[in-house]
């Protein structure tokens, strides 16, 4: 790919109208979540729960233009807000965000444990009355992610497949509509692509070497 993309959210459904009094009654809302919090000296482990349902209602309703306004109203940067979206969508539900009293920090580092079924099972063994440390989290979900990497590693071992690369244009639309995509599952950009592709060669194999053939033959019949 020719341009740099970012991971960490779903395809969501853009602006269709005039939503303008349904984008200042959410951006009401955040208004009265960030007085809420400061009124009540929230820390940074709680507010972000509360800060990412907003930010995912937003992104729902109004796509990009929601990112726009939380800058401004919160101050901060667009990455950090896409992260905290990142971690909401992994988590969504309440009771998995209270699973073995952890806390923010410790959401985070299982986020990044992208097979939904491994990350779950991870927090579940933290649900064991024990308190545990960030660092504790995040040496154990390493050495998940690195148990991954090798097997992953020893599959690709044993087809010994050569990667090579290939460029791509797409319209600024397409680009971030990839971007959106990845994000929501949790994955680099170009290897969202690449697997978008390679289901796509794999789904219709024959029917493209069968057209490969009549175009083959085409043109072998012209030059006679």
């Amino acid at each position: 790919m020719t341009t740099t993309l970012v991971a960490p959210t779903e395809l969501l459904q853009p602006i269709v109208g005039n939503q303008s009094h349904d984008l200042e009654m959410w951006k009401g809302k955040g208004a009265h979540l960030l007085r809420s919090l400061q009124e009540t000296q929230n820390n940074f482990e709680t507010n972000r729960w509360a800060i990412g349902d907003w930010l995912v209602d937003g992104e729902n309703q109004f796509g990009e233009l929601a990112y726009s306004e939380a800058e401004k109203m919160t101050g901060w940067e667009r990455g950090s807000l896409y992260n905290i979206v990142w971690v909401v969508r992994k988590f969504p539900t309440p009771s998995l965000r209270s699973e073995a009293s952890l806390k923010w920090s410790h959401f985070k580092e299982l986020a990044r444990i992208a097979d939904e079924k491994v990350r779950l099972e991870l927090l579940q063994g933290f649900n064991n009355g024990f308190e545990h440390s960030v660092l504790d989290v995040r040496s154990r979900v390493d050495a998940v992610l690195k148990g991954l990497r090798e097997r992953n590693g020893s599959r690709k071992a044993k087809r010994s497949t050569t990667l090579v690369y290939m460029q791509v244009s797409l319209e600024p639309e397409q680009r971030e509509l990839i971007k959106r995509l990845a994000r929501a599952k949790g994955e680099a950009p170009d290897l969202f692509l690449r697997d978008i592709v390679l289901k796509y060669l794999q789904n219709d194999r024959r029917e493209l070497l069968a057209k490969s053939q009549q175009s083959k033959k085409l043109r072998q019949s012209e030059k006679r």
